[in-house]
């Protein structure tokens, strides 16, 4: 997003989340974590007898990924990025979105309490368990899903386009936010959860929880989530962005991952303005070249 790229100052095409990586932080905090049936697992922050809360896990996890990625970019072990292929970054980005996609069909398909899958050909596993299932499919829920799905390409591939060109408008119709609000609002009043068992997120308490040192006790855990998690997040990023500097004919200087993470992790200064576009500096180097 733009205002994220305003603020990190990296390049504005990987200015994002990838879901790769929030599917095996769930995966970490699913295996560790303890959420009392009468506790809220955003506001307990006190380690319950039985084991850590979720949010517990989650920001010991990121505590570990960040210093593992600034030691990683202090000793400059992130050079092994610069070896990789066009092919490997093309069949690593689309077995990540294959998993992605199979993860998010039970989901558009309302089938709950289908059996956990993890290890190899935990993918395929899962595409046996939704079939097997699918008599169980919430109709419900596949609707809006359907109709969602179909007001967000609509709307990103027809709409935003044709009001670019004929409004000169910079700034494209949030269509994601539209449906998020749309959803929340259809599910509340019509009661949805209650009259056809429609799957919603539940009671979101305001604010921001207060802050606390991470629980160091789970790093031993989950350093092994830690470091799987930090090399993927290295590779994607890389992978992108080649893809991207291909698309768009720039240059990438891999060797500024490694830098970008130090100052991610360690140093405030960095959503302070003057750093220059490396966007555009790319483009206009590639630009001269020619």
């Amino acid at each position: 997003m733009r205002q994220e790229y305003s603020l990190n100052k990296t390049t504005v095409s990987c200015s994002r989340t990838f879901a790769v990586v929030a599917l095996m932080t769930g995966n970490a905090v699913k295996r560790l974590a303890v959420t009392p049936l009468d506790e809220d697992p955003l506001t307990n922050l006190t380690m319950s007898s039985d084991g850590p809360t979720p949010i517990q896990v989650a920001s010991a996890l990121s505590v570990l990924i960040g210093m593992i990625q600034t030691a990683v970019a202090i000793l400059g072990l992130d050079f092994v990025t610069t070896y990789f292929s066009d092919e490997l970054v093309g069949g690593f980005t689309t077995g990540a979105s294959m998993h992605v996609f199979i993860t998010q069909l039970k989901d558009v398909a309302g089938i709950t309490g289908l059996r956990r899958r993890d290890g190899v050909a935990n993918a395929l596993l899962k595409v046996y368990d939704l079939c097997e299932a699918i008599g169980r499919t919430n109709l419900m829920t596949l609707g809006l899903s359907a109709v969602t799905m179909l007001v967000l390409v609509l709307g990103k591939d027809l709409i935003n386009p044709l009001v670019q060109k004929r409004l000169r408008c910079p700034v494209p119709i949030p269509f994601e936010l539209i449906a998020v609000i749309g959803g929340t609002l259809v599910c509340q009043f019509a009661q949805l959860k209650t009259n056809f068992n429609v799957t919603t997120v539940g009671y979101i308490p305001t604010g921001l929880p207060a802050p606390i040192f991470p629980h160091v006790d789970l790093f031993s855990s989950l350093i092994l989530d830690a470091i799987s998690i930090s090399v993927v997040v290295m590779a994607i990023h890389v992978s992108l962005s080649k893809i991207l500097a291909k698309r768009f004919q720039y240059d990438v200087n891999t060797n500024q991952v490694g830098a970008t993470i130090i100052r991610l992790n360690l140093d405030s200064r960095q959503y302070l303005p003057g750093h220059m576009n490396l966007f555009d500096r790319e483009r206009k180097k590639s630009t001269d070249r020619q």
